[in-house]
């Protein structure tokens, strides 16, 4: 029993290290203000869900962190990297939220990318605005009104193609 105690104690410190050393993994990159400035530093490299929640910036190797929300600057980049910018979107169709977005495509169309608890893209032309591309999956049954072949499941095909057609018809 008094090994078992060592062993857990040991390998509560290790895993407290790792975590200590993962959350200083800092790239080079900028923060870009909400009138258009650049600020060069250094940026937490960070997991998807994590990076449209916040931005840790800290302008050189050694000072102190800050952390950014989405609305509190224009957006952030890694030097060679990915790119986020703030922007707005509908959580429900009464709901909205302030978010990072992973900048993916820039052209005629802007192709952005979201995660929460599953994955949402995203897409920007003038004038539609964002439009969400992700769909839930939605499946229905039927109990059947035959009586021939019992009951069905039917899924919903996913609407993103026509939004894609209607986004780009010109």
């Amino acid at each position: 029993m008094k090994h078992f105690f060592k062993v857990l104690l040991i390998l509560f410190y290790c895993n407290a290290n790792l975590n200590a050393n993962s959350n200083n993994d800092f790239k080079e990159g900028y923060i870009i203000s909400l009138n258009g400035d650049t600020t060069k530093g250094f940026l937490l490299v960070q997991i998807s869900r994590n990076a449209s929640e916040q931005c840790v910036f800290k302008p050189s190797a050694n000072s102190a962190n800050t952390i950014y929300k989405p609305g509190e600057i224009a957006g952030y980049r890694y030097l060679n990297g990915k790119y986020y910018i703030s922007k707005e979107i509908n959580i429900d169709s009464t709901t909205k939220k302030v978010v990072f977005l992973e900048f993916l495509i820039k052209g005629i169309a802007s192709i952005y990318y979201y995660m929460d608890n599953e994955e949402h893209y995203y897409i920007e032309k003038f004038p539609n605005g964002l439009v969400e591309l992700t769909e839930k999956e939605r499946t229905f049954f039927d109990e059947g009104t035959s009586g021939r072949d019992g009951a069905h499941t039917y899924t919903m095909p996913s609407k993103y193609k026509g939004k894609l057609m209607f986004t780009l018809q010109d």
